[in-house]
């Protein structure tokens, strides 16, 4: 499959140990994995395939081995195994620096196939590529892989449940998760798309159930409800606040119009514009007094027009109002 037409691993040009062998300085894609071969694995949502977990960390990050290659994943240790036991290896630690091929020697004694994730010291932190686990492996227990090993691509796939996101992720949850999502426990898995590092899917248990809808269903039930809840009592604060906007539009309207009415003669007058009733107050009494003073002088005034015009016979009324020059002002107010 892999060695007919998919690309060699990058060779360093350097040679193993005392092995005139070629050494891997990279893997093979993984999406090779996904390819339109006869071999490979189909990317159709409808295709439900085995798997079993290699490593569980989250619903957004875990690992799976696809049943279709796991044999040839057996078959790939056991040469391995044979052929890092009776290699006799010695690299200084800083050939192996962060996104180095390597094989290393796990606390079984047996060789796996890893990639570090930092450089290496005294140990270096790994990922088993072929399981998605995690380790720190001493720099005595770590070898140069050969280029033979680094063709089949990373057989460890990293996965995130499709509708999982990290807002949703309670302890709860997770915990259920991983007492369910054990490494090697089979499970079966559907595609949904695909992601620059991993694929989106869903997980079904042995009986076919969705462990996104088994495990989060409960709680996205739960706040589809709340939300619900919230959105009715909006609605129902916003209708309350316009009836009370319309009952005091309405109270205002009915103040458009009031009366005065004068304490003197109860005459009826009418104000717009919200002017409030006075009846009988201080200021419409002094109003009224002041009335009538005015009244009494311009009253005197005219007697002493009067009588003047008596004691001047000899000029008329018109002559006296207009220019005589014999007119006596003295009595204009």
């Amino acid at each position: 499959m892999y060695n007919s037409h998919l690309p060699n691993a990058e060779y360093t040009g350097e040679r193993m140990g005392t092995f005139d062998v070629p050494v891997a300085l990279s893997y093979v894609d993984w999406k090779l994995l996904f390819e339109d071969d006869v071999d490979c694995i189909s990317m159709d949502s409808s295709v439900v395939h085995d798997v079993i977990i290699g490593d569980w960390l989250s619903p957004l990050e875990f690992h799976v081995v696809f049943v279709n290659f796991y044999e040839r994943l057996r078959r790939l240790n056991r040469k391995l195994d044979k052929f890092y036991s009776t290699a006799q290896q010695m690299v200084a630690a800083e050939m192996f620096t962060e996104g180095t091929p390597c094989a290393v020697k796990l606390a079984n004694s047996s060789f796996r196939r890893a990639l570090t994730t930092a450089n290496a010291s005294t140990e270096c932190p790994v990922l088993l590529v072929d399981s998605g686990e995690s380790a720190y492996v001493r720099t005595e227990n770590m070898r140069q892989l050969l280029l033979d090993f680094a063709e089949l691509p990373p057989l460890a796939v990293q996965c995130q449940l499709e509708g999982a996101h990290r807002d949703i992720l309670y302890g709860s949850i997770i915990n259920q998760f991983h007492c369910k999502c054990k490494p090697k426990q089979r499970f079966k898995l559907s595609i949904v798309g695909q992601l620059e590092d991993r694929l989106v899917v869903h997980l079904f248990d042995s009986e076919m159930n969705d462990l996104f809808d088994l495990y989060f269903g409960p709680l996205l039930r739960k706040n589809e409800m709340a939300k619900k809840q919230r959105e009715l009592a909006i609605a129902s604060g916003l209708c309350k606040k316009e009836k009370k906007r319309t009952s005091d539009s309405d109270d205002d309207d009915d103040d458009d119009e009031e009366f005065l009415f004068d304490d003197e003669d109860e005459e009826l007058i009418t104000y717009t514009n919200n002017v409030t009733k006075n009846h009988g107050t201080s200021s419409s009494r002094k109003i009224t007094a002041d009335r009538k003073s005015s009244t009494d002088s311009t009253s005197s005034t005219f007697a002493n027009l009067k009588l003047k015009e008596d004691e001047d016979s000899d000029y008329s009324f018109e002559d006296r109002a207009f220019g005589n020059p014999n007119w006596n002002y003295a009595y204009l107010p």
